[in-house]
């Protein structure tokens, strides 16, 4: 086959028409355009700011196109999802490109719905880790940020190694032996970690507090109004309630697959 000088070409033209010229020229596909240098009287034009519109918007659509694929799966052969984008006709790209603020407005709705969702998982996480802190405690009658009576008070926290109620007493009788009048008790162990009680009269209060510092006592940093009984079913019933949230975006977001082809157009 002969080899073919290539021949070179310029075209001047006013600016309006510019996208025009270019996106016809690329339809014919024979013309390579490159980067000329500035004759005189003439400017290079800069698009670096409509380049990256032009790319943002692409990501838009891939990452909604992504999403849809995830929620709403289309029905796709093995070759087809391998055969990357496919060529259009003319016809089918002016009437994607007609429409192209509209898909793009579908592609931020169902990026955003994606983030809500990931808001709703973090959600529940929260919720999980309410639970997850309150189970040990979940047999004790008050709220963890209780602190007794006008004529007592009660300790609540945690201490190390597991304990059984008699060294519990044993820890209070070592560390304040002229207290008689304190009600101890241990509410579970476990992870080498004590939760318990102490309730003694205002006028103890110091020597029981030394007693139960001096082996390591700390109250819970938790603080949240209500038992943690009660706290552990509010989560039980935010979680449920969000999950509905969850599967109600995921039918929103599944509604859109019929704009799927005019998505994939567009990007």
């Amino acid at each position: 086959m002969a080899i073919t000088r290539m021949r070179k070409i310029s075209i001047c033209a006013l600016k309006d028409n510019r996208k025009k010229i270019l996106e016809e020229l690329q339809r014919l596909g024979n013309v390579e355009v490159i980067p000329g240098n500035n004759a005189e009287g003439f400017a290079k034009m800069d698009v670096t700011g409509n380049r990256q519109l032009f790319e943002r918007t692409a990501d838009l659509i891939d990452q909604s196109l992504e999403i849809l694929s995830a929620y709403a799966p289309g029905k796709k052969s093995l070759l087809e999802s391998l055969s990357g984008k496919v060529q259009i006709e003319r016809a089918n790209y002016e009437k994607a490109l007609g429409k192209r603020d509209e898909n793009v407005n579908t592609a931020r709705r169902i990026v955003s719905l994606e983030k809500k969702i990931a808001e709703y998982k973090a959600s529940v996480l929260k919720q999980e880790n309410v639970i997850e802190s309150m189970l040990p405690w979940e047999n004790l009658g008050v709220p963890l940020n209780d602190t007794g009576t006008k004529t007592t008070t009660l300790f609540i926290g945690t201490m190390p190694g597991e304990l059984k109620l008699d060294e519990l007493y044993a820890v209070l009788a070592e560390g304040a032996p002229d207290v008689d009048a304190v009600d101890a008790e241990v509410i579970s162990t476990g992870r080498n970690v004590t939760y318990l009680t102490a309730l003694c009269a205002k006028r103890d209060e110091s020597v029981i507090e030394n007693a139960l510092r001096a082996h390591g006592f700390a109250r819970p940093p938790q603080t949240l109004p209500g038992t943690p009984a009660e706290l552990i079913r509010k989560a039980k019933e935010t979680i449920a309630d969000i999950g509905k949230s969850v599967e109600d975006t995921k039918r929103e977001i599944a509604e859109f697959a019929p704009t799927r082809k005019n998505l994939e157009l567009t990007a």
